[in-house]
């Protein structure tokens, strides 16, 4: 009996389960509903002017495909944007139909610059992108296949208005390929990256002939084109000023002070270059075929004589600015826990301190007078007394700046001081700060403006930026050090 119980069981598979690809679809289409991309049972107004210039906005969603991580994007130009642009040229007329179709052929702007890659491409003002998550990379051409395939029958199914791509091979090549299905009719775009350029190709008339061969038929009426060209200096230090037109401005024959102006103030600006590269297009639009010539023997387009000139520039990411290095090396100097002896060295160390051994034993220290003080405090002691010695990582006629700084009253009376403090100190700057900011810096503690503290540390801000870091900081405080103990020892006032 028991073998023949075996014999009857059989294996039930069940095919109503939802397969892999399957969910992929579906999720597909939950997220494109989501996004308020479906025309089903609607009709789509079309806005004949968009600018591609204009404030993009992005929406993104994770989605998985037989075990790979995706990202899907939605990438779209702000209405209130196309609105305004369209009221500024007067041509904001709404019609029924695709805008998709109608973006790719828009010529009011065949070559903006401000815009994402896919924008510049094909002109449009909506889409969706399918990229890999994290490094990796479509670049097997099965893959690439099945998942388009699974695009176009989602796009099919909710009747997208955005046409959706798919990122192939490195994230740096911007390549893409893609689809889009209005009604009864779909397009899909395609990409080819070419390592050399045809010789037929560098010109005007081959690009017409290839374009002509790639629609099939020969056209009844000539063909309409743009043409951009585009010069780039990408080096613009080295970019030869001398055989410039025009050389540029020159900051000091202005009065312009660029960097650090005084001791008093904090270094600003940027530490290299902010400028990668300036572009400068020559621009033609609205040409026919029939009135152009651009070959290799001849051309019609000079670029001094181009209608529209368009020059803009391509700025470093993430420059650094001589501020924040500077306040950030301070951060850093104020959690070191190195020593004078540890920086400067013993001998140094020993030279310079009035308590070293060298001098005198620390009981006869307690009973005679201290010879030996700092750069300023021994420019005050009588004639014959043995003065401060000299060196250090900061030179001593920088030294005797940074003291007459902090302590002017060394220079004489307020007359003959460099850097001579106000008479009265600001305690409330709350009136010349935006009520936005004040509930930020409530809660910080500070000192008034130029006074000592507020000069010490701008002092070893300027040190430590530009005085040999943090040793010649550690020279300075030694300075300062040995000049506050001759003012406690000899009764002078502290100024500030």
């Amino acid at each position: 009996m028991a073998d023949q119980e075996d014999e009857e069981v059989f294996e039930i598979v069940d095919f109503t389960s939802a397969s892999e690809w399957e969910v992929f679809i579906s999720r597909l289409e939950e997220i494109l509903l989501s996004w308020q991309l479906s025309l089903k049972d609607k009709e789509e107004v079309v806005t004949s002017f968009v600018d591609l210039n204009g404030d993009w906005k992005s929406s993104s969603e994770d989605i998985s495909f037989a075990g790979h991580p995706f990202i899907l994007t939605h990438h779209w130009i702000e209405q209130s944007t196309i609105a305004n642009d369209a009221s500024k040229v007067d041509l904001s007329t709404e019609k029924k139909g695709c805008q998709v179709f109608a973006t790719l052929m828009e010529n009011h702007h065949d070559f903006p610059f401000n815009c994402l890659p896919l924008a510049k491409y094909y002109g449009l003002s909506d889409f969706v992108v399918i990229a890999p998550a994290g490094n990796e990379m479509l670049t097997s051409e099965d893959r690439i296949n099945l998942l388009l395939s699974s695009i176009t029958i989602a796009v099919g199914n909710i009747q997208s208005r955005a046409p959706v791509f798919i990122q192939l091979h490195s994230k740096s090549q911007q390549l893409y390929q893609g689809t889009f299905e209005c009604k009864n009719l779909r397009t899909d775009f395609q990409m080819v990256h070419l390592k050399r350029i045809p010789p037929t190709c560098k010109y005007l008339s081959g690009l017409i002939e290839l374009f002509k061969d790639k629609i099939g038929s020969t056209p009844v009426d000539p063909v309409d084109l743009s043409v951009c060209w585009t010069y780039s200096l990408s080096d613009v230090r080295n970019g030869g000023w001398e055989k410039w037109p025009q050389p540029p401005p020159d900051f000091e024959s202005m009065g312009g002070v660029v960097g650090n102006a005084t001791l008093g103030q904090l270094g600003f600006g940027a530490i290299k270059d902010p400028v990668k590269e300036i572009r400068v297009s020559a621009v033609w639009t609205g040409l026919n075929e029939d009135v152009v010539v651009d070959s290799e023997v001849y051309s019609d387009l000079d670029p001094v004589q181009a209608p529209m000139w368009i020059a803009r520039l391509v700025l470093n990411e993430q420059v650094p600015s001589l501020l924040i290095k500077s306040l950030c090396s301070f951060l850093d100097l104020c959690r070191s826990s190195e020593t004078i002896e540890q920086l400067l060295g013993k001998n140094y160390t020993v030279l310079q301190s009035p308590d070293s051994p060298e001098y005198e034993r620390a009981l006869g220290a307690l009973t005679k007078e201290r010879k030996g003080y700092g750069l300023l405090s021994s420019n005050r002691l009588p004639f014959g007394s043995k003065k401060a010695q000299t060196g250090g990582p900061i030179p001593e006629t920088m030294m005797v700046n940074l003291l007459n700084y902090l302590f002017p009253d060394a220079e004489g009376d307020v007359e003959s001081q460099t850097h001579p403090y106000p008479e009265q100190f600001q305690t409330d700057c709350s009136a010349s700060i935006d009520s936005t900011w004040k509930e930020f810096f409530s809660a910080f503690k500070t000192s008034p403006v130029d006074s000592l503290v507020w000069r010490l540390a701008t002092a070893a801000v300027y040190t430590m930026t530009h005085l040999n870091g943090i040793e010649g900081v550690a020279h300075l405080w030694h300075e300062i050090v040995l000049e506050l103990r001759f003012r406690w020892e000899h009764g002078y006032t502290i100024p500030g």
